[in-house]
């Protein structure tokens, strides 16, 4: 057991320190002073290289792979599937990932495809709201452009954050698993520029979130429960703080 662990320890050490720029000499020096066989630290090295080089570059591949994946669902996208999808979601809000797989698998790139454009329909008429009520012309589309960014930035955020919690919880799914979840969750987000009474279809959003992502990740409730509200959390508290402090 010390073995192997030491054998891991070594290996995330070569890593590390070939992350930084290390050359496989001075790698060979430092492990040689702490008394490891030269032949044996080579061979170990070599092959950590290799293997870090390879999954670096499979990881490249996958995403120019999601990249055109995504273009090409931007390229077959139908206005009917879409609304069919956002209806769907909202009336069965416990197991909606459940059909939508039946349909389409674990898709990535439809999951994008689908939360992006929500995100431009929320824009479009949050800022159609300003400009309705005194804005420029070229600050509506402004603020269309900003609106679309800062939405497509936080669902990335928000994704990665309620992921390593939900992990750190010993949930099951992938990255992929909960970004579907989260993407067809989002569906929500078209009602929110409704002054005052956004509240309510976001604690439906929460609710689509919490159930199938439950499901997805094979883990309580309770548990996705808290992966989802601390990051919500903690931006509420940064707001409410900021907001005090403009208002003094």
């Amino acid at each position: 057991m010390d073995d192997v662990l030491s054998d891991r320890l070594l290996r995330e050490w070569i890593v590390s320190r070939y992350r930084d720029g290390y050359s496989v000499d001075k790698m060979r020096g430092i492990l040689a002073e702490f008394g490891y066989n030269v032949d044996v630290v080579d061979e170990l090295i070599e092959s950590v290289i290799l293997e870090y080089d390879a999954r670096a570059k499979d990881q490249g591949f996958r995403l120019v792979d999601m990249v055109k994946g995504v273009r090409a669902e931007f390229g077959k996208w139908d206005i009917k599937v879409h609304f069919q999808k956002f209806e769907y979601v909202l009336a069965h809000p416990v197991n909606f990932v459940d059909e939508l797989r039946g349909l389409e698998g674990v898709n990535f790139s439809k999951a994008i495809v689908y939360v992006f454009l929500n995100i431009c329909v929320f824009s479009f008429f949050r800022s159609a709201v300003d400009y309705v009520f005194g804005g420029s012309f070229l600050y509506f589309a402004v603020n269309v452009l900003y609106f679309v960014l800062l939405c497509s930035v936080s669902f990335v955020v928000f994704g990665c954050v309620v992921h390593m919690i939900i992990r750190a919880l010993n949930g099951k799914g992938s990255f992929v698993d909960t970004v579907q979840v989260l993407a067809y969750s989002w569906s929500v987000i078209v009602f929110a520029p409704l002054s005052y009474l956004w509240v309510l279809p976001a604690i439906y959003g929460f609710v689509l979130a919490v159930f199938n992502l439950s499901l997805v990740h094979k883990v309580g409730k309770k548990s996705v429960g808290i992966a989802v509200a601390v990051p919500i959390g903690v931006v509420a508290v940064i707001w409410l703080i900021l907001y005090l402090v403009a208002g003094m």
